[in-house]
């Protein structure tokens, strides 16, 4: 089916797959998701509604320290390719200048 990107869908098709795989909600100790709003907003966020809908009050929110992780490691992989392109670049500029002299 149709995937809707806020809040309550999405929850809505957590809540559908848990179902599909029969997890106990009401035995879910946490939810762990990235840092955005849709999911993260404490009054109307997925972490919000999943309680709301199923009764787990129990399943708290914590922000998932994977995406943390992966942000940590895009940005040095970013670090890292500015380096070689800015090699580059240099390399082509001296090469470029050679042959118009």
């Amino acid at each position: 089916g149709l995937i809707v990107w806020e809040a309550d869908g999405l929850s809505d098709t957590i809540i559908h797959q848990l179902g599909r795989v029969d997890a106990n909600i009401n035995k879910c100790v946490g939810q762990g998701h990235d840092g955005a709003s849709v999911v993260s907003g404490h009054l109307n966020g997925v972490q919000k509604k999943i309680p709301q809908k199923t009764g787990a009050e129990v399943a708290y929110y914590v922000h998932c320290f994977c995406h943390r992780l992966n942000l940590v490691s895009f940005v040095r992989y970013l670090l890292i390719t500015k380096h070689i392109l800015n090699k580059t670049k240099f390399v082509f500029d001296i090469l470029q200048k050679q042959q118009m002299i």
